[in-house]
């Protein structure tokens, strides 16, 4: 019998799930694994969004980011918990189609009767002429094959419609449009409503139905009417960084645009900048049909000889545009004077691994996030030599690339760091600071404070721990701390250390704080680094609140649960305890469970 602690957390989430965002496939991979589950590391936000689709009107526009149903939404629930939730599926999260994604509205897959309904408010759409509904939808193939009840054999995702929000019509669904083979996916579906209900008021509803399907999304919703009249430019396919980290003083530049409009565009102009330069514009006199796109090179060259980064935009100027919003696109390059080799030998779950790199000012400069299982995936990622990255290697599983992964890193075909298979069991995160030739050789960062959140009042020893971040061995710094602003304690010198890059060092101050009962702000500040001015000021300090209590928390086994038959090394989780605990959960806050298995 495993001995399970639980610690009850409040969070600011909209729902609750304990594997509600696994598809069935990720579950079964899990049991195959182990039984652990772990969340995947949230995707970088890159600030770039998907395409506004041309309107004269909008009826709707729904991402879920706020709440899953959104504020004027209702819902029609035939499961009394199995309902439409807010979530991101640990296998594809929408921000793979829009990078400022934050969530998505998600069902569970459950061997139970279901008919889940995500109903818009009432929609005018009296003065439509040309009425068309898109949207993201997500699932799989393997469980999403039926749409019946009563111990069928499958689920369906649908949209459907009503004049008057009782009486509903199929608009789409999953299984009349697809073999039910496919892997979980994104799919974009565009649906022209004009005959349907335009000139009319009525509700869509967004639709799970059958009976132990599997993970079902929805996302990227618009209801809009098409203007007559709408151009923009979609995509920037040159100059990019495709083939060469080099770019010259004369590079093309071709974007496509596209009419978004109900009428053909006979001529529009169409211009770019460079980093917000003068514009450079000329026309397209080439006929687009609706729907329709065209790529178009600019006589005008760009300059890009100067190493550096460069952002390109591009956009679309037509006199009768019905929709500004969308006339515009924008792609960053860069003339590169570095290369670094990234070279990844996988595991077997190849879609466990992603990796990232930050430049000195913390932003994401390169990420990967698909990969070929048990092969060397080999990326050039085009740099800026007199600059500091950080490479971040990432297992959402938790075990590296264990047993047979490898990794290699080399600057302008130089070597300088990775693993090798026996190294490979990096857990969830491997990390190789100080890359390029712009990083401090004194770079110590104050990582994290290490004290306690809270304390009994006495003496307590101030704790943390420092990383070497620059490109020199540390072998001393110092130590100082206040509490609640007040005078700074002695100076701690530790010695007799030698870190080099990438290395932690765990400390304890020499001078003890007496805590007092209540909140207080510590203060610790690292600095005189090998006796010297640290080159980077930044990463030296942190602030943590620890309160002194009366009493010292104490975890309490309130509850025992063997292993299941379908996991023999899992514990399943005692299903009417986590239901009583999610009927208690209100929209805003859910109870969250930790795990600690003896």
């Amino acid at each position: 019998m495993k001995r399970v602690y639980i610690l009850f957390v409040a969070l600011l989430i909209s729902g609750f799930s304990f594997s509600q965002n696994l598809t069935k496939g990720d579950l079964e991979k899990i049991q195959t694994k182990g039984g652990k589950m772990v969340l995947p590391k949230a995707p970088v936000n890159t600030g770039k969004s998907i395409t506004n689709r041309g309107a004269k009107a909008t009826y709707i526009t729904e991402n879920f980011d706020a709440a899953v149903p959104p504020g004027t939404w209702t819902v029609s629930n035939l499961h009394a918990t199995s309902v439409w939730f807010a979530g991101n599926p640990s296998a594809s999260s929408f921000t793979t189609i829009d990078p400022t994604n934050v969530q998505s509205a998600l069902h569970a897959y459950i061997a139970a009767d279901c008919d889940e309904k995500l109903i818009t408010p009432a929609i005018n759409a009296t003065s439509a002429t040309a009425l068309n509904l898109t949207f993201w939808a997500g699932y799989s193939g393997s469980w999403m094959i039926g749409g019946s009840q009563a111990g069928g054999t499958g689920a369906d995702l649908r949209v459907i419609g009503s004049l008057d929000g009782t009486t509903w019509t199929t608009l789409w669904s999953y299984s009349d449009t697809h073999i039910g083979t496919e892997s979980w996916a994104w799919e974009e579906i565009n649906l022209d409503l004009q005959s349907t209900y335009g000139g009319t008021t009525f509700y869509l509803a967004f639709q799970y139905y059958g009976y132990d399907g599997d993970l079902g999304a929805f996302d990227g919703i618009q209801l809009f009417d098409l203007a007559n009249d709408d151009a923009g430019v979609t995509a920037i396919t040159s100059p990019t960084n495709a083939s060469s980290c080099s770019l010259t003083a004369s590079e093309n530049v071709t974007v496509t645009v596209t009419n978004f409009g109900i009428n053909p565009i006979t001529s529009c102009d169409v211009s770019y900048t460079i980093n917000g330069g003068t514009p450079v514009t000329e026309t397209v006199s080439t006929t687009i049909a609706s729907g329709a796109t065209y790529d178009y090179t600019f006589t005008a060259t760009a300059d890009l000889s100067t190493v550096g980064e460069y952002t390109i935009e591009a956009y679309t100027s037509l006199s009768s545009d019905g929709n500004a919003a969308n006339d515009g696109f924008s792609v960053d390059v860069t003339n590169a004077d570095a290369t670094l080799t990234i070279d990844v030998l996988t595991d077997t779950y190849s879609s466990e691994t992603s990796w990232e790199i930050y430049n000195s000012a913390g932003e994401l400069v390169a990420e990967k996030t698909s990969f070929t299982a048990s092969s060397h995936n080999i990326t050039n990622v085009c740099l800026i030599a007199d600059d500091c990255y950080t490479f971040y290697l990432y297992d959402s599983y938790g075990d590296g690339t264990a047993p047979s992964g490898t990794l290699s890193l080399s600057w302008n075909g130089t070597v300088i760091g990775g693993f090798t298979s026996a190294e490979s069991n990096f857990g969830s995160e491997w990390v190789r600071y100080s890359i390029g030739d712009g990083c401090e050789p004194i770079d110590a960062q104050l990582k994290m404070i290490t004290t306690p959140s809270y304390v009994l009042p006495g003496m307590v020893n101030i704790t943390g721990q420092i990383l070497n971040m620059g490109t020199d061995n540390i072998t001393s710094y110092d130590v100082t701390y206040t509490v609640d602003g007040g005078a700074s304690s002695a100076i701690y010198t530790v010695t007799g250390v030698n870190l080099a890059t990438g290395d932690t060092h765990n400390f304890t101050h020499d001078v003890q704080w007496n805590a007092t009962l209540g909140a207080h702000d510590i203060n610790v500040v690292i600095g005189n680094v090998n006796t010297t001015t640290d080159g980077n000021l930044i990463n030296n300090s942190l602030t943590k609140t620890i309160t002194g209590v009366s009493v010292a928390p104490q975890k309490r086994v309130i509850g025992e649960e063997g292993t299941g038959t379908w996991c023999g090394w899992c514990v399943r989780g005692h299903s009417p305890f986590f239901t009583k605990m999610i009927s208690y959960a209100n929209v805003e806050t859910a109870n969250h469970c930790t795990f600690v298995i003896n």
